[in-house]
């Protein structure tokens, strides 16, 4: 998450960058060549309101979680039980759910045990528990990437 919020204030930073230009752009038009000033104004706005819709397309494919990189982990990485050894809460809210984050340690069948930490979302009417077993999917090349698959509030038939 600490990656995606760092992509997030880089792109806040180059829209206003750009934002700053186009407006310096439009005043000095507008001392050059006023008679060009109505164009200016039309076109610095085009330009910006592309690039901003780009821009938040993007950072609705950072955080909504269904990214390319969760699709490839969920198809290739290795299913494993989990407990919940901890749960804490954030200010996040993804789809007016909670964010909260997880102390896991996660049990894969292969090799031995280990602890992680992750940032998912929970459906909160049906809260997680300390203790929970929840099923995850993780990366073998990077166990840190993980995944959650089923909570106790989603049957393990349902994916």
């Amino acid at each position: 998450m600490k990656n995606h919020l760092l992509r997030f204030f880089i792109f806040l930073f180059g829209l206003m960058v750009l934002g700053t230009g186009i407006v310096f752009g439009i005043i000095a038009v507008a001392f050059i060549r006023p008679d060009l000033l109505a164009w200016a104004i039309v076109g610095g706005a085009t330009v910006y309101s592309i690039l901003l819709f780009l821009v938040i397309r993007h950072l609705q494919k950072i955080f909504s979680g269904n990214d390319s990189h969760t699709k490839k982990l969920l198809e290739t990485g290795v299913r494993a039980a989990a407990a919940i050894l901890n749960i804490e809460g954030t200010a996040w809210r993804r789809n007016y759910n909670p964010v909260v984050r997880l102390s896991l340690r996660v049990k894969p069948p292969d090799r031995p045990a280990f602890d992680a930490k992750i940032e998912t979302t929970f459906i909160a009417y049906k809260p997680l528990h300390i203790g929970d077993s929840i099923e995850v999917v993780f990366n073998p090349g990077n166990p840190l990437e993980i995944v959650v698959v089923n909570t106790p509030q989603t049957p393990l038939n349902n994916l």
